[in-house]
């Protein structure tokens, strides 16, 4: 009705009678509580409400349809998220290829990792670049280039956490390492 702005056009496109689709526009407009058509015996038109309840109408019935897309391309293996588990040796042999391939094949299926050497494997299969720390240059693939960054890079610092609770004496041990001029730490910690 708001797209043809005739009652009859548009009831005839959606397959009912004139009265029944004026009484489903009156009962949306006492349930809004706005009225979205200005009528006179020959001219609709659009009210402000109206305008702005059709823009987003059609945004819902938009995003509608993208989500019964994406769930159907769900159903197909075709989006999704794959958690893969490997050992240390399938990054260097065998797993890039293999994440190279599936991805070709499905490029809307979550690359999401953490551990460097990891994201280096990645790097490897083509998937993308990394930022590193430079330690990593260590790791030589084939096709892997590491590069300095031109800017100057930002000072990283790290923490340990521990849970305090039932404390074990390796954990305290390997805090006085921590603790020790050896790596640098700023700063002493309490345990």
């Amino acid at each position: 009705m708001a797209q043809t702005l005739h009652f009859g056009r548009a009831a005839e496109q959606l397959s009912i009678t004139q009265p029944v689709l004026s009484d489903q526009i009156q009962r949306l407009e006492q349930l809004l509580g706005v009225q979205l058509l200005h009528r006179t015996k020959r001219v609709v038109q659009l009210t402000e409400p109206g305008r702005i309840f059709l823009t987003a109408a059609i945004q819902v019935l938009e995003h509608a349809r993208g989500a019964i897309a994406t769930v159907q391309r769900a159903a197909q293996g075709l989006v999704g998220q794959l958690s893969i588990g490997y050992t240390g040796p399938a990054l260097y042999t065998v797993l890039p290829e293999i994440v190279r391939t599936f991805r070709d094949r499905y490029p809307d299926v979550a690359q999401e990792v953490t551990p460097q050497p990891t994201m280096i494997g990645l790097v490897a299969a083509g998937l993308g670049i990394a930022l590193v720390s430079s330690s990593m240059q260590t790791i030589s693939r084939p096709g892997v280039v590491y590069r300095e960054l031109q800017e100057a890079t930002p000072v990283l610092r790290l923490a340990i956490a521990w849970n305090d609770e039932g404390r074990s004496f390796v954990l305290q041990n390997f805090l006085q390492v921590v603790n020790t001029p050896l790596f640098g730490v700023k700063r002493h910690f309490d345990y």
